[in-house]
């Protein structure tokens, strides 16, 4: 069995804003993984609740957190760049997080054996359960698993469920991070997926991750036009490049114009009844 020095260094990233109701448990999600080889960086964007102040404490507490604050709010994209820059030169594995998502304890380990054992896999996620405000479990979201399915779909359905997904530092830096194309402003990770889609390898692990949170002040609620009108624009952009039309996807693509007419409690019902299921095994 590997020891600390010689198992890869994961950085996993984490941005929170006006969090504080949620982040306590996301942050202890991570740092009691069972996987003790990780680098915590945890961008404060200019959080005015105590977001800041619950971070700092873990901060002292143990010796693996990186905490940044910025003065004012920049936005999740410029705070995960920003992380992504601050992490260690050993980095191997790069983690996204968000702040009110809760990691199960084998997360990480899980998905390093999985990435050590399939080298020619450049990112990876899993399954979610669903879980609302209170954290009661409301369901589970599946994801397809075959890398051949995952980028013939690609611009049918977002390949991933962003909190659980796990990069190659060396992948990300030759992909360039996320892109500063304010068209994609809500949907600019579903646009880094494609990209990396586009010359490597991806998959999900037949697992589940993540506790993934719904609520109502999470961005894709709160802007969810902005949401649906970026990742218009993403398969705009892809859609007649060679390898990537399909009918499936065009018809995805005119049915999504069609949601901008329709009001924002019916799509997200709608969302909610074509993407949860309930679940069919143990909750953790």
């Amino acid at each position: 069995m590997l020891n600390k020095k010689n198992k890869p260094l994961v950085s996993v990233i984490m941005p929170m804003y006006n969090a504080d109701k949620y982040v306590t448990e996301a942050i202890e999600s991570v740092l009691f993984q069972t996987y003790d080889n990780i680098e915590f960086i945890i961008i404060d964007d200019g959080s005015t609740d105590y977001s800041y102040f619950i971070a700092d404490y873990y901060k002292n507490n143990f010796d693996n957190i990186i905490l940044h604050k910025h003065k004012k709010n920049l936005g999740i994209v410029f705070s995960r760049n920003l992380g992504f820059n601050l992490m260690s030169p050993k980095t191997k594995y790069v983690a996204i997080f968000d702040a009110d998502d809760i990691m199960l304890k084998d997360k990480i380990a899980a998905q390093v054996e999985y990435m050590e054992n399939n080298p020619d896999i450049a990112a990876c996620g899993g399954h979610t359960y669903i879980i609302n405000e209170k954290t009661s479990v409301l369901g589970e979201r599946l994801y397809e698993t075959s890398p051949e399915k995952l980028k013939q779909n690609i611009l049918i359905n977002s390949p991933f469920a962003q909190p659980t997904v796990m990069i190659r530092e060396s992948i990300l830096s030759s992909i360039g991070n996320y892109s500063a194309d304010a068209k994609f402003d809500r949907a600019r990770d579903y646009d880094l997926w494609v990209r990396i889609a586009d010359k490597h390898k991806i998959s999900n692990m037949d697992k589940h991750l993540i506790q993934y949170r719904v609520s109502t002040t999470q961005g894709k609620t709160i802007h969810l036009k902005q949401t649906i009108r970026s990742t218009i624009q993403i398969r705009k952009k892809w859609l007649l490049k060679k390898g990537y039309f399909n009918v499936k996807a065009l018809i995805r693509h005119i049915m999504e114009h069609a949601l901008l007419c329709l009001p924002n409690k019916f799509i997200l019902w709608l969302f909610k009844k074509v993407s949860y299921k309930p679940c069919t095994g143990d909750k953790i």
